[in-house]
């Protein structure tokens, strides 16, 4: 009885780095044939990979996703075509951090007109926005990536 061998063609190989223990998203999409995403830990920061911490399939119906929490390190992805070489879109989205957004409101009434500036906060690093602001009307939006969390928002003038 033969067995039937099916080989992975590597269409890519993507790393990346944690900074601060994040949660983070990997979608893998916009494929006409079946693709397989991994991730991979590379302990020791040179592209090796370590080993494999999750692996999903993306098909022209469904979206390959990896929903994790990652602790400060150095990771990669492998995307493989399973059949045939295919384009595909690869988003990788940080759920922790929480964005801080400065916009102007030119008419006084509440309306946001322009963001002047935007930064973002992490577990371990403040988000500060430092500006020297004309008089006028001014709108603070603090966004929240992953889920509601205490902070404390400090605005002053010299």
């Amino acid at each position: 009885m033969k067995r039937a061998e099916v080989r992975s063609r590597v269409s890519a190989i993507f790393t990346f780095k944690i900074d601060n223990p994040s949660n983070i998203s990997l979608y893998l999409g916009n494929v006409n044939s079946e693709v397989e995403m991994s991730l991979y830990e590379d302990q020791t920061g040179t592209g090796v990979k370590s080993g494999r911490l999750n692996v999903e399939s993306a098909f022209n119906s469904k979206k390959g996703i990896i929903d994790r929490q990652l602790s400060v390190g150095n990771y990669i992805v492998v995307i493989r075509s399973k059949v045939r070489e295919t384009q595909y879109s690869l988003q990788l989205i940080n759920n922790t951090s929480q964005a801080i957004y400065l916009y102007e409101d030119q008419g006084g009434n509440g309306v946001i007109s322009g963001r002047l500036d935007i930064q973002s906060a992490f577990k371990d690093k403040p988000a500060i926005i430092k500006r020297n602001l004309s008089v006028g009307h001014y709108i603070v939006v603090v966004e929240f990536k992953a889920r509601d969390t205490y902070y404390n928002l400090t605005i002053s003038a010299p």
